[in-house]
């Protein structure tokens, strides 16, 4: 399964990528709105799409991109700014949350990767695929 930029409601309290990107643009803490355009799936779709997946026998060693359409982010911005119900969680900006990880490290044997090798691959993945300029290999 490979989702795009993965939005929509969230179950629990947490500081994934889509809510802190969501939360500095709120905020105004973003000095500007980046000229990036993202392919985005509502989190509804892609728990659909999953379990398509699980229940297909035509699924297995497949690959599947999940994606709606793509926005650039000035266009999400906007929408933001336009819904009353958003500007009114504005209080909920800059409100740290805690995750507790314990169930799946004790019981299903999980050793998380650190964020900063995450964020540092990443990085690394998006040059290497285009999807961020090599500015230090550029000729």
């Amino acid at each position: 399964m490979n989702p795009g930029f993965i939005l929509g409601p969230v179950l629990v309290a947490s500081n994934g990528s889509s809510e802190q990107l969501l939360k500095e643009f709120l905020s105004g803490k973003a000095p500007g709105v980046p000229k990036i355009n993202l392919c985005v799936v509502d989190v509804r779709d892609v728990a659909e799409c999953h379990l398509k997946v699980l229940a297909s026998s035509n699924s297995n060693g497949k690959r599947y991109i999940c994606s709606a359409e793509s926005l650039w982010m000035s266009d999400m911005t906007g929408i933001l700014r336009k819904d009353k119900r958003v500007r009114d969680l504005l209080d909920e900006v800059n409100h740290e949350r805690k995750a507790d990880n314990r169930k799946s490290i004790e019981e299903l044997g999980l050793q998380y990767r650190s964020p900063k090798e995450s964020i540092i691959d990443m990085g690394y993945s998006s040059i290497k695929f285009g999807a961020v300029p090599d500015k230090i290999n550029q000729k």
